[in-house]
């Protein structure tokens, strides 16, 4: 006994640290980042203009235009619901998974906030993940499409390199995507289902056979429409901070043009809630159309708010009021089936 502790006592003890800074390197890397900003911000601004142009009316008009926000949330929550294969009805449970995905972003790292939605559904509504991942897969290609569409728009009015013909071939492009997840969709199943590896093929099958029946269901261009309709909500309560609360007239095409480029520079994500990049991206866009620099820092500040009022706080009230955990996000083992045999629900 004596000659183990003697032992014990004569190896070298590492210190718990020695790979802290390898551990969290991205976090000291990240507070780097902002303190750096922070020391640029200082020595370059002119604050007393920041203060000219920050007032109450710029923080009521905040406030104000929280509407369109949630009437976003509530349009695009009622999209991802009708993805997973719901009725209108259950519009609440989408419209607080949305949200808290939005509101956790402040606080999780990279994109995982995109997985609180799938959760969210599992745990109140007991839609399988596999389910909730066709959703979600399902609602960044419309928001692509959405997104793509928007950006051409907003470049076709700086420059006449983009024409009608752009139009045709996204058009086209989106039909010729269609056509390929409905007609190749057996093959692709066919091709899964001879991998040994059982969970994972229990788990694609169902998602693949989900996002096939989303494409030939009339729900495809009914959440396409909500999906367009949430977005424009979002650019006009944007629209409508920039024109009332700015000293330069602003067109829609100007507010389209720097709404492209904060959804380019918030999907960067450096720090979370896209903190950093955002204010980048919208400033760059409000200097282009004529603004100066510290009253697009104002307004960038400001809009970033805009996108965050309503969801942080309602995000803290969900959580408070409802166990959520993400030990409840298990891919359970499901029923494999064969092509042909469902295994999946009808929209």
């Amino acid at each position: 006994m004596k000659e183990s502790q003697r032992k014990q006592e004569a190896e070298p003890v590492l210190p718990r640290n020695r790979f802290f800074l390898l551990r969290h390197a991205s976090l000291i890397l990240r507070g780097l980042l902002v303190a750096t900003i922070g020391i640029v911000l200082a020595e370059t601004v002119d604050w007393s203009l920041v203060g000219k142009h920050l007032s109450w009316d710029l923080v009521w008009l905040v406030i104000e235009l929280q509407v369109f926000y949630v009437l976003s949330n509530l349009l695009l929550g009622l999209r991802l619901v009708l993805l997973a294969g719901y009725s209108p009805h259950n519009w609440w449970a989408g419209f607080k998974a949305y949200s808290l995905s939005i509101g956790l972003n402040i606080v999780l790292p990279v994109r995982l906030s995109e997985l609180v939605k799938p959760l969210y559904l599992k745990i109140r509504m007991g839609t399988p993940v596999n389910r909730g991942f066709a959703a979600l897969i399902m609602e960044r290609v419309i928001d692509l499409l959405v997104i793509s569409s928007a950006t051409l728009l907003a470049l076709s009015s700086f420059t006449d390199v983009i024409g009608h013909g752009i139009w045709v071939g996204v058009i086209v492009a989106s039909m010729g995507c269609m056509v390929i997840v409905v007609t190749l969709h057996r093959p692709v199943l066919a091709l899964i289902n001879k991998l040994p590896l059982t969970r994972v093929v229990s788990f694609l099958e169902p998602l693949i056979l989900h996002i096939a029946q989303i494409f030939r269901s009339p729900r495809l261009l009914g959440t396409a429409a909500l999906g367009l309709a949430g977005w424009t909500s979002s650019y006009l309560g944007v629209h409508f901070l920039i024109s009332l609360g700015g000293s330069v007239d602003v067109t829609l095409t100007d507010t389209l043009f720097i709404f492209v480029l904060t959804l380019v520079g918030g999907a960067v994500a450096i720090l979370p809630a896209g903190l950093g990049t955002y204010q980048a991206a919208a400033i760059f866009g409000l200097q282009f159309i004529g603004f100066g620099f510290e009253e697009a820092l104002t307004l960038a500040v400001a809009m970033h708010i805009l996108s965050l009022l309503f969801e942080i706080p309602f995000s803290a009230c969900v959580l408070l009021y409802e166990d959520i955990s993400l030990r409840d996000f298990r891919i359970e083992r499901a029923p494999r089936t064969g092509i042909g045999e469902g295994g999946s629900h009808e929209l």
